[in-house]
């Protein structure tokens, strides 16, 4: 069994979407610390044929904190952006729904502002749009010892009997591959840059407004 992990994304890139479609389950790191700067509430769309990087503002950010225990302000205007720069995307509300919620007061049950929930709220209705039914679970529900590093994906590949984890090739600076292979894992490292074009390492959600879900269902399949 292959298992990926990766913290919760604002509207990720096409490549995060191919580690998940690689995988037979994904972990959502949702209780790891928060890292500012980060594509946890951030990403980058086109506007005006130009990249234009976004920020959706989040209540008193601090690294000391899992992203779990972060709440985010608002929208920050993301849901008229991407109605400014991409007219398609009103054929998807499932997507903005979310966001737009944001700005509406949680005191409502049904509304949360958790970043964590928000960002993987959006990344499931992507995986749906894009007919990916790979399983998804958040770490936070799997009760495991609080351990970092290799030995919290080791731990995490256990829990599910997986044999074989799958990384974005920037992990070769956190993960060893003799620990995993001392655990009984193959540690496989993929770069899902390799043959991006710079549109897309924008926000998916560029690929879809603009090219429609056919066109990005078969450039995933490409990669």
């Amino acid at each position: 069994m292959i298992l990926a992990a990766f913290q919760p994304y604002l509207l990720p890139y096409i490549g995060y979407f191919k580690l998940i479609e690689s995988a037979d389950v994904f972990v959502v790191l949702d209780n790891v610390s928060f890292r500012k700067r980060s594509f946890i509430n951030r990403n980058s769309v086109l506007l005006d044929e130009r990249e234009y990087r976004f920020t959706v503002p989040v209540q008193k950010v601090s690294q000391n904190r899992k992203i779990n225990e972060h709440e985010y302000l608002n929208d920050g205007g993301l849901v008229k952006l991407l109605q400014r720069a991409y007219p398609n995307s009103s054929k998807f509300p499932q997507l903005t729904r979310h966001l737009k919620d944001l700005n509406k007061c949680s005191v409502n049950t049904s509304i949360t502002k958790n970043v964590a929930e928000v960002n993987t709220a959006c990344i499931k209705e992507l995986l749906s749009i894009l007919k990916i039914d790979t399983e998804v679970v958040s770490s936070s529900s799997l009760n495991l010892n609080n351990t970092t590093g290799s030995k919290r994906i080791i731990n995490i590949c256990h829990h599910f009997g997986a044999s074989k984890y799958i990384n974005p090739v920037g992990g070769k600076e956190l993960y060893n591959s003799d620990d995993f292979a001392a655990a009984g894992i193959t540690l496989s490292l993929q770069n899902f840059h390799e043959s991006l074009s710079p549109r897309e390492c924008l926000s998916i959600v560029d690929l879809l407004f603009e090219f429609g879900v056919g066109a990005t269902i078969k450039r995933l399949e490409e990669l």
